[in-house]
């Protein structure tokens, strides 16, 4: 069976790329330092390392209980504590010491039979189904893509306010993440994982309104639908490998950027299992068949040329 296939990429928005991203054989990790937080990029840089660092240590045993990615966590937490490259008695006056170092930190990693993901934070963690990109084009975005992130958010003072995520201060339940694990689609048309920072996408800036007649509606994102038209396209290639996937991811960001659709540093990143890279083999065969080749010449009644 093929290998699973893992990429990430990260684009600057802003003066300095506050997100950070890592990939390994079996797992991808994406952080986002956050904004008011003094030198967030140090922190989103040495969590997305730090947890890349356990997971490629890591066995499938291991990576099977919830157990382990909570400790990891507390892991990476005291050791961007430790690390001097976040001293907190580097924080200037202008900024609280518990606003200092701070980031998001976002992973999923496939095992065994299993998906693992764990995050404190937000932005977006989205399982697709293969065969994804098959729906009609009146389908802007498919059913069968899910985002497994309920953000660590807390309304507070008319906005938003992070309640869990990766600090030198951020001790005991502010850095415990949410764990979910999922079977893998063996016999089906396997799984895609899509890990990215609230930049691209997060549901709590999804927005809900109502129309003239009352009606509800609630807002699609077209970041999501050109990254799903990339994926596809990328799957439909008669071969496919991480440096190839690497370039797509890239590529989309770039395509973003174009088109104006960011305001913020935008990283993602990709795990495809390989059951679902079997699933879209068969269909790259079959357009790939030779055509006919039907000859010019005349043939006689008794069948002879």
């Amino acid at each position: 069976m093929r290998n699973i296939l893992t990429a990430c990429a990260t684009r600057q928005s802003k003066q300095v790329n506050q997100d950070a991203c890592a990939s390994s054989a079996n797992a991808i990790v994406v952080a986002d330092g956050l904004g008011s937080f003094f030198k967030a990029e140090v922190a989103s840089r040495l969590a997305a390392e730090a947890l890349k660092s356990k997971l490629d240590t890591a066995d499938d045993t291991q990576l099977s209980q919830s157990k382990w990615f909570e400790q990891a966590f507390d892991e990476v937490q005291r050791e961007l504590k430790a690390s001097p490259l976040a001293n907190l008695t580097d924080v200037p006056s202008t900024h609280k010491q518990e606003q200092a170092f701070g980031t998001t930190l976002l992973c999923a990693a496939a095992h065994g039979e299993t998906l693992t993901i764990a995050y404190v934070g937000n932005g977006a963690i989205l399982h697709l189904r293969g065969g994804f990109n098959e729906f009609p084009a009146t389908r802007i975005l498919p059913w069968n893509a899910l985002n497994y992130l309920n953000p660590h958010n807390v309304p507070q003072d008319g906005r938003s306010a992070m309640n869990r995520y990766i600090a030198p201060v951020s001790e005991g339940y502010q850095a415990v993440p949410t764990v979910l694990q999922l079977r893998q689609d063996l016999r089906g048309a396997g799984d895609i994982l899509i890990v990215c920072s609230d930049g691209i996408h997060t549901a709590d800036d999804v927005q809900v309104g109502r129309d003239n007649e009352g009606n509800i509606w609630q807002s699609g994102d077209q970041t999501l639908v050109i990254l799903y038209q990339m994926l596809g396209d990328f799957l439909q290639q008669s071969e496919q490998s991480a440096s190839d996937l690497q370039v797509v991811l890239e590529r989309y960001l770039d395509r973003l950027a174009n088109e104006k659709l960011i305001d913020d540093d935008c990283t993602v990143g990709v795990l495809i299992t390989p059951t679902a890279l079997a699933y879209y083999a068969p269909k790259i065969s079959e357009t790939q068949q030779p055509e006919t080749v039907v000859s010019t010449e005349e043939v006689s009644a008794d069948g002879t040329a």
